[in-house]
């Protein structure tokens, strides 16, 4: 399975370059890569609008303009076939949750991400709700949080810690 992660946001509401926020000494993508390796992923790629060498593992131009639904789009036509965990890079989520939530498509009741797909390609779609209502993906419910905000980060950091506490993930 395959770990892809959407970084190709600007920001903007985070105050700029939201993949490389530091929680705990960690970036957030770093995070995010964390959760999926969690989940089962054998290989985690990382989507941007263009190549950020702070990133050392695989990764992909996103193709289309148009935020995290374009992103979506991007790694559903590259990736067709393949079985795939899509997550955002500020999405951190409870990895042996969603293993134990059920078969694909799905994707996180609250926070949208993270998804769990084998990849028809392309499905089209403008925003991440209706990529996913054209995949036929039904919500699981997964306790999850979003880091949209800098307000946001107090509840992220401290998800994180009860993650880490009850040995969910790692910081190795």
């Amino acid at each position: 399975m395959i770990g892809v992660i959407l970084a190709g946001g600007t920001g903007r509401r985070m105050g700029g370059n939201k993949p490389w926020v530091r929680v705990d000494g960690v970036p957030l993508i770093g995070w995010a890569a964390e959760t999926l390796r969690a989940s089962g992923c054998e290989e985690v790629w990382a989507v941007f609008r263009r190549r950020d060498h702070r990133w050392e593992g695989p990764w992909l131009e996103d193709a289309f303009e148009g935020g995290p639904a374009a992103g979506l789009r991007t790694v559903l036509r590259e990736f067709e076939g393949w079985r795939l965990i899509v997550t955002a890079c500020d999405v951190l989520f409870d990895p042996v949750e969603w293993v134990g939530s059920g078969d694909p498509p799905k994707h996180a009741s609250d926070t949208l991400f993270p998804l769990e797909v084998v990849s028809p390609g392309d499905v089209g779609g403008d925003t991440v709700r209706g990529v996913l209502k054209r995949l036929g993906s039904h919500g699981v419910d997964v306790r999850s949080v979003d880091a949209d905000r800098v307000s946001d980060l107090r509840s992220y950091r401290g998800f994180l810690r009860g993650l880490l506490r009850e040995g969910k993930l790692s910081t190795e």
